[in-house]
């Protein structure tokens, strides 16, 4: 494809507002980095099927399309992306292969074959990129809404939130209880994006204050290092 000399190619051609998988990449982002584990478990947690994998299969499979075709499809052409694409086979088949010796050891194909999502996680990155393409600010847009919701959310769980014992439905079977509410891990992130992207901090004082003073509160020793 001559047109696979550069990621330029990949573009949507419009550049706009956040359109349909903007809003799931940052709805993705505020919700793993504020509710964390109870996050993570939303969707069908009865037959171990969970908002990751469904929006993922949803991008692979419905994803966006441009002037050139599917944009998967483009995207496997760009040059800059070879070498990630190379590494994501590897790390595809090295998943491949464990399921399969999992399986091959006694456990349910099911299990072995949602185990391997460490594997094929980094696919979420063809999304990232295409958000990006398609809208430069979108990461000072993610990073306020992560401030906004991460805040609001984080004074609500150390004040009564997490105090309540309640448990997500269908995780009876989980190693560990899954709380309905989990505990924000985004404060430290939040802070971090609104220093960076944020052109004029005093605008926003207010969510480094809700998000330092959750981090505060919390004490969450990974995102303390993080910070520093």
């Amino acid at each position: 494809m001559k047109s696979a000399a550069s990621t330029a190619s990949l573009s949507p051609g419009v550049h706009s507002p956040l359109d349909n998988w903007g809003k799931v990449a940052v709805f993705l982002i505020v919700g793993y980095l504020s509710m964390t584990r109870s996050f993570a478990y939303l969707g069908l947690p009865w037959i171990s099927l969970y908002l990751g994998e469904m929006t993922l299969a949803a991008f692979l499979f419905f994803g966006p399309r441009t002037e050139r075709g599917p944009w998967l499809r483009v995207a496997r052409h760009v040059r800059r992306l070879r070498r990630f694409e190379w590494l994501l086979v590897l790390l595809l088949c090295h998943g491949a292969l464990e399921a399969l010796r999992g399986i091959l050891s006694g456990y349910p194909a099911f299990t072995a074959a949602r185990d391997t999502a460490f594997n094929y996680y980094p696919l979420f990155l063809f999304l990232g990129i295409w958000v990006g393409l398609r809208d430069r600010d979108f990461l000072r847009r993610a990073a306020r809404a992560l401030a906004w919701w991460n805040g609001c959310y984080g004074l609500a769980y150390v004040l009564f939130l997490s105090h309540l014992s309640w448990t997500m439905p269908g995780t009876s079977g989980a190693s560990v209880d899954v709380p309905l509410f989990g505990q924000p891990y985004g404060s430290g992130m939040a802070l971090l994006g609104l220093v960076a992207f944020e052109p004029r901090l005093r605008r926003v004082w207010h969510l480094i204050a809700l998000n330092t003073l959750v981090m505060l509160w919390v004490q969450i020793r990974a995102e303390w290092v993080g910070c520093n």
